[in-house]
């Protein structure tokens, strides 16, 4: 690991890091305080600042790393920062009840919004013209975790411990029953026509893959042991990256995936946060105060 910067305002005032988010390109990192939004490069001069009155819920950049999405708390109101430009965009969704917020990999001016009553809400902002369209019922609990894949399709993950699958405009391609409630979901490889998909639960992580009728073979599980805060797969070194609240991350071979043998270890004093560009690429984890960026080690 290596750190990239600290905040020494937030230690004065004894406050904390509530998200952290990395550009697509890795140039950027998105860090909602207390009470501001603040844009630093990545070596830890402070690009953009944005006052906010109310608690960020959610923060995500654009696919092409020109606009981060805000969320707040109990607030329909999205706001869009333009980095490094200092205009700002606001969309009303008219949910009151948003749990994440999803951009597209292939139309950057169009992003999507979860509720935690289960229902979708698409948002395009193309040429200042806001067209906000709900899908009502895309699930019967709380959409808590989703991905936008490469190849346009939309997937959400539910307390109702389902999977939804769905084309750009919202229309359910496809439902997989799973038996655990689902956390984080990861978009890995698409194969001709099979997906894969790794899931976060709490009895660890599963990797489902989809056929093209989009019904899942057995997953492959992996145990985990401790408090997860991520995981992911890194495109480029082909090995999955797990983060625990305590402080440890392990890095293990995608062919090892349930081998605890197989694994490269690094310790922190702990991680709060942790953000991965859409590349997967690069990730960077925070503490209270400090942004570390993961540097790949093999055995």
């Amino acid at each position: 690991m290596k750190e990239l910067f600290r905040i020494d305002s937030l230690i004065t005032n004894n406050t904390a890091i509530s998200k952290c988010r990395l550009q697509p390109s890795g140039n950027y990192v998105a860090i909602a305080e207390h009470d501001a939004i603040t844009i630093y490069d990545s070596s830890g001069q402070q690009v953009q600042k944005v006052r906010v009155e109310s608690d960020v819920l959610d923060l995500q950049w654009s696919e092409n790393g020109t606009l981060l999405g805000v969320m707040y708390e109990g607030i329909p109101v999205v706001t869009l920062l333009d980095v490094p430009n200092d205009s700002p965009n606001s969309v009303n969704t008219g949910y009151r009840d948003a749990s994440l917020l999803l951009w597209s990999k292939n139309v950057d001016h169009k992003f999507a919004v979860a509720t935690k009553k289960g229902n979708l809400v698409l948002v395009d902002v193309a040429a200042g013209q806001n067209k906000v369209e709900a899908i009502l019922g895309k699930h019967q609990r709380e959409i808590v975790c989703g991905l936008w894949t490469d190849n346009d399709l939309i997937v959400l993950g539910s307390l109702d411990m389902t999977i939804s699958i769905s084309d750009s405009h919202g229309v359910t391609i496809r439902q997989v029953n799973l038996d655990f409630r689902p956390k984080q979901l990861h978009y890995l490889v698409s194969v001709e026509e099979a997906m894969d998909i790794s899931v976060l639960h709490e009895k660890g992580a599963s990797i489902l893959t989809m056929n093209n009728a989009m019904d899942p073979k057995v997953p492959v599980h992996m145990s985990m042991k401790g408090s997860v805060i991520f995981q992911f797969l890194h495109r480029q070194g082909n090995f999955f990256v797990i983060g625990y609240d305590h402080g440890k991350i392990i890095s293990r071979p995608i062919e090892e995936v349930d081998n605890d043998k197989c694994s490269v270890i690094h310790e922190l004093h702990s991680i709060a946060h942790y953000a991965v560009c859409s590349k997967g690429t690069n990730l960077v984890v925070a503490g209270k105060h400090v942004v570390y960026k993961y540097i790949p080690c093999t055995q």
